[in-house]
C-alpha cells in the first residue's frame, strides 16, 4: 500500500496498485449537506485531469451528492447528471451553481425574514411526526420551508441554496441520531435537538463560506438528463466521458436515509416512499413469489456460482445480488451506446460479503464491461477512511474497507 497526498498521473500507477490517500479538506461546495457514501473528490478530479479536456461533457449516471459534477464544472467541463432521487438532483444542481456577489449579499440580508412566522405553514404528513421531532422545531421547520417556497427571490439560484441549507438542518433539528447515516432514535443516548432557526443561521454562513475562494468558480450548472441509469440516455450529442460511483450491493438504502429530507421538501408524501424505493438500483423490495424461483444466470461462471451458493442459505438476498448485476450490466450497455468512440468510463465501486460469501464486485464489473466491448485502461484501489461508510450488515453486507477505481475505454 502506497501512502499518497494526491493520486499520481495515470502512467505512474501500476495496475492493481493500492493507495491510502491523505485527503485534504473539502473545498468549494463539497461540504453542502452530509450525504451518505459519497466518494472523495480526489477520484473524479484525477480522472478528469488525466482523461478529459476543457469543454468535454461529463456524465455521472449516479450523481448522488454531485461530487464528480462539481469537480467537472470547476475544471471547465460540462456536467451532466442522472439520478433517481429528486433530492440528489436538487443537491447536484445547487452544488454546481456559482453564486454571484449580489446573490451572496442578498442572502445575508434576506435570510432572517425566512424565520418569521408564516400563517399558512403546516408540517408535512410524516408517520409518527412527534416521534421524530419536538413541537417547537416542527413549527420552526414548517415556517422555514413555507417561507422559502412562497417567497419571490431574485433568481432560482438563491431558492435552491436555501432549500439545500434547509435540508441540511433537518437531521440536527430532529431526535434522530446525528452520526448514523440511517435515521433512528437511540435508546441509549438521549439527544436534545438544537433550535432549528439557530441551525439554519449557522448553516447559511457555513455554506456561504464555500464561495470565499475566488480561485474556485463553477462556470457550468449541472444539467439533469434522466432519472434512471438503466434507460436510454437522452442527450442531443454523444457523451465524451463518464465518471460515476453506483450504489453498492446491500450498502445503503438511500430512500430510507433521505426520507425525512425528501418529505419536508415536498418531493414525496410518506405513503409514496415505498414505490420510490422500488426504482432504486440494488433495492431489497422483492416479492416472495419471485425469490422462490431459482436465480437466472449472468453468464459469468464464478458469479453465477456465488449467487447459487447464496440462494441455498438466503433466497431473497441471492435475487438482490442477481438484480443488482443485471441492472448494472444494462447501465453499462447504455453507457457504451451513448459514449463517443475513444471516450473513457471511470467507475468506483466496493466489494462486499453476502452471507459470508465474498462478492468481488469490481472483478465482475471488469468482466461485464469487456463483454460489452470496453477495453480496460487501469484498475487501482484505495482504503476507505470515512467511518460514516463502515456499517456492519449483520453478515448480510459486510464492511466495505476499500474502493476500486476502474477505467475503461470505448
Amino acid at each position: 500500500m502506497r501512502l499518497i497526498k494526491s493520486i499520481p498521473k495515470n502512467k505512474d500507477i501500476r495496475d492493481g496498485e493500492i493507495f491510502e490517500i491523505i485527503s485534504s479538506k473539502s473545498k468549494y461546495t463539497h461540504s453542502f449537506f452530509k450525504y451518505p457514501a459519497r466518494f472523495i473528490p480526489e477520484i473524479p478530479n484525477w480522472f478528469l485531469r488525466n482523461f478529459t479536456k476543457e469543454g468535454d461533457n461529463i456524465l455521472d449516471c449516479f450523481c448522488g451528492s454531485g461530487t464528480s459534477l462539481v469537480e467537472a464544472s470547476l475544471l471547465n467541463r460540462v456536467p451532466l447528471g442522472i439520478d433517481f432521487d429528486p433530492f440528489s438532483q436538487l443537491l447536484t444542481i445547487a452544488k454546481t451553481t456559482q453564486l454571484s456577489k449580489r446573490d451572496i449579499s442578498y442572502i445575508k440580508k434576506n435570510y432572517p425574514s425566512l424565520m418569521k412566522e408564516n400563517s399558512s405553514s403546516k408540517p408535512p404528513k410524516i408517520n409518527n411526526l412527534d416521534h421524530w421531532f419536538q413541537k417547537d422545531n416542527i413549527k420552526r421547520l414548517s415556517n422555514l420551508i413555507a417561507n422559502i417556497q412562497t417567497a419571490k427571490f431574485p433568481n432560482i439560484r438563491i431558492k435552491n441554496f436555501y432549500l439545500i441549507t434547509f435540508a441540511a438542518i433537518i437531521r440536527g433539528s430532529s431526535l434522530a441520531d446525528d452520526v448514523s447515516p440511517k435515521p433512528y432514535i437511540s435508546s441509549k443516548i438521549k439527544k436534545i435537538p438544537k433550535n432549528s432557526f439557530q441551525l439554519f443561521e449557522k448553516e447559511i454562513h457555513k455554506n456561504l463560506d464555500a464561495y470565499k475562494d475566488e480561485s474556485l468558480t463553477s462556470p457550468y450548472v449541472a444539467k439533469i438528463i434522466g432519472n434512471d441509469a438503466r434507460s436510454k440516455i437522452e442527450h442531443n450529442k454523444k457523451i465524451n466521458h463518464v465518471v460515476t460511483s453506483p450504489p453498492y450491493i446491500n450498502a445503503f438504502d438511500y430512500v430510507r436515509v433521505l426520507r425525512l429530507e425528501n418529505i419536508w421538501l415536498g418531493h414525496f408524501e410518506d405513503s409514496e416512499i415505498p414505490n420510490h424505493k422500488k426504482s432504486q438500483i440494488g433495492n431489497e423490495v422483492i416479492s416472495s413469489i419471485k425469490y422462490k424461483i431459482r436465480p437466472s444466470k449472468i453468464n459469468i461462471k464464478v458469479l453465477d456460482s456465488k449467487i447459487n451458493s447464496i440462494y441455498k442459505v438466503d433466497k431473497k438476498r441471492a435475487h438482490i445480488v442477481l438484480n443488482y448485476f443485471v441492472d448494472m450490466k444494462q447501465n453499462f450497455k447504455e453507457i457504451y451506446s451513448s459514449l463517443r468512440k475513444g471516450g473513457h468510463f471511470c467507475i468506483v465501486v466496493g466489494d462486499c460479503s453476502i452471507r459470508e460469501i465474498n462478492i468481488e464486485t469490481h472483478k465482475f464489473f471488469i468482466l461485464m464491461l469487456k463483454q460489452i466491448g470496453f477495453k480496460k485502461v487501469k484498475h487501482f484501489s484505495y482504503k476507505i477512511k470515512n467511518q460514516y461508510l463502515r456499517i456492519p450488515r449483520n453478515g448480510m453486507g459486510g464492511i466495505i474497507k476499500s474502493d476500486h477505481v476502474i477505467v475503461v475505454k470505448k
